[in-house]
């Protein structure tokens, strides 16, 4: 009965500390002790902060697991040439959490495996804020290793573009993955990686502007001749007619063209809302 009750307490201990062994490529549980030895953990410098040196102890240790095989190396820059590319995405920097980030790992890694026979082909490194790490939050097992970033609110840490660039910088990847919400519809960030030769996974940053956008986007649509229900922006075009995007160098609608799509005062907003007509109702949307 003691040793049941033993094994039971050691059971306890380790869903409470979470040590984490690498075996084969894989994280799993270790038995060694049922003991919290804190010098088994290095700490983790934080890498978001400029002016903090302070290091982070954490019972939750993430290194970088095993490297992809010489053969996996070869495989992926030989998939990358054979399709036309000249540059293979090998770590990768998931600027966001929860779901989104367990399933970009899981995705791509299983991507990896069915094309290049190894799933350890791209590396990940993840943001993890302390919410996320007291949680044992999965996307941060999943990844090869993670930075830890400030807690609270998302614009401390993955809406926050200086935070994921300094990051991205720093862990020398190759690509930055934002899924959805939070930086994902930021056209800075594109911007910003592309000026550093990161890759951002998704459309560039011209076209979050313009797509990003409500008005922009209406304003695009009608350009492209797609029928728009009356709005603040179905007149003031070529012959007062819909408003034109006639974008410019950097591929983004004029602030003069965007501007004339918005209701910036009260006698405008009622001026549009008359030739609108109020038999169908009128919505008002405010901007940020």
């Amino acid at each position: 009965m003691s040793c049941i009750i033993d094994r039971l307490l050691c059971l306890i201990a380790l869903l409470t500390s979470f040590f984490f062994s690498v075996s084969s490529g894989l994280l799993a549980f270790t038995t060694k002790s049922c003991a919290l030895n804190k010098g088994f953990f290095s700490p983790i410098e934080s890498a978001f902060l400029r002016n903090n040196p302070a290091k982070v102890d954490t019972s939750l240790w993430a290194g970088t697991l095993d490297k992809p095989l010489a053969s996996s190396v070869d495989a992926l820059e030989e998939y990358v040439k054979s399709r036309g590319g000249n540059r293979a995405i090998r770590r990768i920097l998931i600027a966001n959490n929860g779901m989104a980030a367990t399933k970009s790992i899981l995705s791509m890694r299983q991507w990896a495996y069915m094309e290049l026979g190894d799933e350890r082909a791209i590396q990940f490194v993840a943001m993890a804020t302390p919410e996320d790490l007291k949680a044992n939050a999965e996307f941060v097992r999943l990844a090869d290793s993670f930075v830890e970033v400030p807690g609270g609110k998302n614009l401390n840490n993955y809406a926050n573009v200086d935070v994921i660039i300094k990051i991205a910088q720093e862990q020398g990847v190759d690509a930055v993955w934002p899924g959805w919400g939070h930086a994902s519809e930021n056209p800075l960030l594109p911007n910003s990686l592309d000026k550093l030769g990161i890759k951002f996974i998704g459309p560039t940053g011209p076209v979050m502007s313009v797509l990003g956008d409500k008005i922009a986007a209406n304003i695009l649509a009608q350009t492209a001749n797609v029928p728009s229900i009356p709005w603040s922006g179905s007149f003031g075009g070529p012959n007062d007619g819909p408003l034109q995007a006639n974008l410019n160098a950097e591929g983004t609608i004029p602030k003069e063209i965007f501007e004339k799509g918005t209701a910036p005062t009260v006698e405008v907003a009622a001026e549009a809302a008359r030739r609108i007509g109020y038999e169908n109702g009128i919505m008002i949307k405010v901007g940020s």
